[in-house]
């Protein structure tokens, strides 16, 4: 694990803030309002997410505000989802690594957002959800990063495989090479024909333009990996997903969002039924580096992803593995 600096700031005309810094990256969490992470970016670069300048230091409000950054919905998407999260978010330090947000109680729930560090460029991001009323509440936890206009996301897919028909005669082949191994899942206002999508091959890019209109998709299997490039500053987070269980939207595990303004990458937990005082947490694990290429080129993209992915595990490893007790 790495240490965690926390700094009280005023930002954007909320006077309670805090300012969560390592070596390499910092983040901005105000107190006011949430809970969210407003602003993500390396030291040297700037912020990764969108923000609503009309938003900013805004409190109790009677409706929901977009503000930007990255929130903690609930999923199937319903008035449920939009709740007016605009008052003040106690905060607790668990560690010289890790600090939790918590909301008030809303329809029942009550959100957890924590933030540790396990390297410089890489944090765990615990979503927990806590049923506090007297009823069973059927929700998923659904995690929303809200990314600065003017980049592109980047959705590694998996090998392409031919058909059995079309290999050389003699070639093994199993059942799993006759059934599918992935689902896109689009609403009602996507068109598979705008301009900013490629689907094609096995980098999948989405680009964040300012002049066109919302458009959706879902995936439910791969990737389990997804990033968004802007500039030279590279956001990266795992998609976490269970084999088996229910989700919802058709059984998406991630979805992506954008229009005029920015995109979203989205990542779901499966459909949970919370009992009484029960609690449920959805994890991401985020990295933040830098590519100086344009990563949407295939190789150069796959080859980026591949050695993300392998960053992120070693730090998960690393903070999970047992420390050695001290001689008595």
């Amino acid at each position: 694990m790495t240490r965690l600096s926390v700094d009280q700031v005023s930002y954007g005309g909320w006077q309670n803030c805090l300012r969560l810094s390592t070596d390499a990256v910092q983040m901005l969490v105000t107190l006011d309002v949430g809970p969210r992470i407003l602003r993500c970016q390396l030291h040297s670069g700037p912020s990764l997410f969108y923000e609503d300048p009309s938003q900013l230091g805004g409190t109790n409000e009677p409706t929901f505000q977009l503000r930007g950054g990255h929130r903690f919905w609930t999923a199937p998407e319903s008035p449920l989802s939009y709740e007016a999260d605009n008052s003040s978010v106690r905060v607790h330090r668990l560690s010289e690594s890790s600090i939790v947000f918590q909301s008030d109680c809303r329809h029942g729930l009550v959100k957890t957002l924590q933030v540790a560090a396990l390297a410089p460029s890489v944090f765990l991001i615990r979503h927990g959800l806590t049923n506090r009323s007297e009823s069973t509440i059927e929700r998923a936890a659904w995690a929303l990063s809200v990314m600065a206009p003017g980049g592109t996301a980047l959705l590694p897919q998996p090998p392409l495989r031919q058909h059995p028909s079309v290999q050389p005669v003699g070639c093994p082949w199993s059942d799993d090479d006759l059934l599918p191994n992935r689902r896109l899942i689009l609403w009602p206002y996507t068109d598979l024909g705008d301009q900013r999508l490629r689907l094609s091959g096995r980098l999948w890019t989405v680009e964040q333009r300012i002049d066109m209109p919302p458009c959706k998709l879902g995936i439910s299997g791969p990737p389990n990996i997804v990033g968004y490039q802007l500039g030279s500053s590279v956001f990266i987070k795992d998609v976490p997903s269970q084999h088996g269980a229910q989700y919802p939207d058709l059984g998406a595990s991630f979805e992506l969002y954008t229009d005029a303004s920015f995109l979203e990458l989205e990542t779901l937990s499966p459909l949970w039924t919370l009992l009484p005082g029960q609690s449920q947490f959805h994890d991401e694990h985020w990295l933040f580096t830098e590519s100086a290429q344009d990563l949407r080129t295939e190789a150069l993209g796959l080859s980026f992803l591949s050695e993300a992915a392998q960053t992120l595990q070693a730090a998960i490893r690393h903070a999970s593995a047992p420390r050695p007790q001290s001689a008595s």
